[in-house]
């Protein structure tokens, strides 16, 4: 599955940054490492803060805040306007991981993961972006329910940005901040959410609000040339 499901990415998380540092290296070597880390991050705070200035442009180019009979989606998808908001949910769907099918051959589906993105706009600029993400299976409950939080998506930096973790109704994570999230060089789970979660996050919404502009005056266009047509017709008789 090529889309992300970040319940089941923050484990991996965790378990590849526990191996990643060899054992046994110098205090100069780890001094180098925790620099790279370093760098590494800043370098993504720039391209989360360009995604989302992006973001921003594509809201103004097309007015989403105030186009309101949006009618061709991106596939598995929901779209949302309400009043300073602009909402995008997508879901995918938790197969059987035994591969068991049903009757006619598809592979049987066990849950579905959603997730909303709930961007906070004035149809120039962005104010915040909220991403919901739940994990869950039918006739249950979330199993896991991740809340991400960028207060001040066009401004340098990310130390800002909260996560709230749910398992089974209990909170494992408490509006924690991504700066005291572990980024050593052993474990830089702050740059990993930051490469695997955050950033492809903002390039989906970016694309999904793209292809909606884009397909919305396109669908204008289109209606524009089919009443040209009838009018021309109507004077030449044809």
């Amino acid at each position: 599955m090529k889309k992300l499901m970040f319940p089941i990415l923050l484990v991996a998380v965790f378990a590849i940054s526990l191996s990643a540092q060899p054992a046994g290296q110098t205090p100069v070597a780890n001094t180098l490492a925790s620099q790279t880390v370093e760098q590494f991050g800043k370098d993504m705070d720039v391209a989360i803060v360009e995604w989302n200035k992006r973001i921003a442009g594509v809201i103004e180019k097309y007015d989403l805040l105030n186009t309101r009979d949006i009618r061709i989606l991106p596939y598995q998808s929901n779209y949302d306007l309400g009043d300073g908001y602009i909402e995008i949910e997508r879901h995918t769907f938790i197969k059987d991981p035994a591969g068991r099918r049903t009757a006619f051959g598809y592979k049987q589906i066990q849950g579905i993961v959603l997730k909303r993105i709930k961007i906070y706009t004035d149809g120039k600029n962005i104010s915040k972006i909220e991403t919901d993400v739940q994990e869950k299976f039918f006739n249950d409950r979330p199993i896991n329910r991740i809340i991400i939080v960028d207060s001040s998506p066009t401004t340098d930096g990310t130390d800002n940005i909260t996560f709230t973790h749910i398992h089974k109704g209990r909170t494992l994570v408490d509006n924690k901040k991504l700066a005291d999230i572990k980024n050593q060089a052993d474990s830089p789970i702050r740059n990993n959410l930051k490469r695997d979660f955050l950033i492809p996050n903002l390039n989906l919404c970016y694309y999904a609000l793209s292809f909606i502009g884009e397909a919305y005056y396109s669908s204008l266009r289109d209606g524009d040339r089919y009443m040209e047509n009838i009018l021309k017709n109507a004077i030449s008789g044809e």
